[in-house]
């Protein structure tokens, strides 16, 4: 043990990263109450006192990050997950070529949004890119009206900033028609709780609904299965679907939605092709169209610095911006439906 103990001893007695120790010593606010006594009671067990000369080279620095505040834009995310990861890595990469850094912000690491707005107020950071916050309700105690922030993914009505999406309506319309015109009518659909928010869930079911009349076909119900059911209690419930719609093929929202499916299908149950409207490149075995999250990411930067070029009354207006998809494999959704018409018959395939 050196003779004057460091922040890293006490972040060592006190089981948290250094950064945690400063954060605490510093008197700010956005640890957890245990933590904050935990470090303080190591620091005072430990002897530890701050040297006088490093708190002045840090408030150096800290006053030097603030005076270039405005070229950076915080990216807070609701938590951690691949999808959010996605969109980091093309926030990211738009950010520097635009002129701006970019801070990372994880609720999984804080108390609430709204000790991020704290934090990002006190740092004097106006630009903001959301992941995972769709409503408004998700918000509540983030100063919303001292940011301009786009968020990434859709949004539910009375949301307070821009968003970017996929727009997943126009790729149900084009699977639609790609998969009537290999003869299919009995197309379903099935949508994930967690991959969409009601609101977007609202969309696509409408849209649905539009085509299923516009082209006389027969009416297959759709399917809703909520990400809080176990695993048994999603294939249950898929299977008695297939049971009582025999649907030609499944249109899922998400590949989340087609993972009781697959786990049929290698229990050797007869599943009819899954196109996913919003699918993964890794994903194998699922013809469908890529979200193209990094591109999303990216997109949000883009609006963002138009919003701040443009000032910041647009901060109190909500625009959406949609990306077109990209069509992942054609050949794949092809090919299943050709092997599926093969071994189901018209007979069998069209139930009155």
């Amino acid at each position: 043990m050196n003779a004057q103990p460091t922040q890293q001893d006490v972040a060592a007695m006190a089981g948290v990263n250094k950064s945690t120790v400063s954060r605490v010593l510093r008197g700010r606010r956005d640890v957890a109450v245990a933590t904050r006594r935990r470090v303080l009671d190591a620091a005072k067990q430990l002897g530890y006192r701050l040297d006088p000369a490093l708190s002045r080279i840090a408030a150096m620095r800290w006053r030097k990050q603030h005076m270039h505040a405005g070229n950076r834009i915080a990216f807070v995310e609701s938590e951690r997950s691949a999808d959010h990861e996605r969109y980091w890595r093309g926030v990211s990469r738009q950010a520097d070529p635009l002129g701006y850094g970019v801070d990372r912000f994880c609720l999984d690491d804080y108390h609430s949004v709204a000790s991020v707005g704290s934090i990002l107020l006190t740092r004097g950071v106006k630009l903001v890119v959301l992941a995972g916050f769709p409503s408004a309700s998700a918000l509540v105690g983030f100063p919303t009206q001292s940011f301009l922030a786009v968020h990434c993914g859709p949004t539910e009505p009375g949301f307070p900033f821009s968003s970017v999406m996929m727009d997943l309506p126009r790729v149900l319309s084009e699977v639609w028609t790609t998969v009537r015109r290999a003869g299919l009518v009995r197309i379903g659909l099935v949508q994930y709780h967690y991959c969409e928010s009601h609101y977007r869930s609202l969309q696509l079911a409408g849209t649905y609904r539009a085509l299923q009349a516009l082209a006389s076909d027969p009416v297959v119900p759709t399917l809703q299965i909520h990400d809080k059911a176990p695993g048994a209690a999603m294939r249950a419930q898929a299977a008695g679907w297939l049971r009582e719609t025999a649907p030609d093929l499944i249109i899922v929202g998400c590949d989340l939605a087609s993972e009781p499916f697959v786990e049929l299908r290698e229990r050797g149950l007869a599943i009819p092709p899954l196109v996913s409207l919003a699918t993964d490149p890794e994903a194998t075995g699922i013809a469908g169209y890529t979200r193209g999250l990094g591109e999303l990411g990216a997109l949000a930067v883009r609006q963002l610095h138009l919003n701040y070029l443009a000032g910041e009354h647009v901060a109190a207006r909500s625009m959406n911006s949609l990306v077109e998809p990209t069509w992942q494999d054609d050949h794949l959704l092809s090919s299943s439906i050709a092997t599926w018409i093969d071994q189901h018959p018209p007979p069998e395939r069209l139930i009155a």
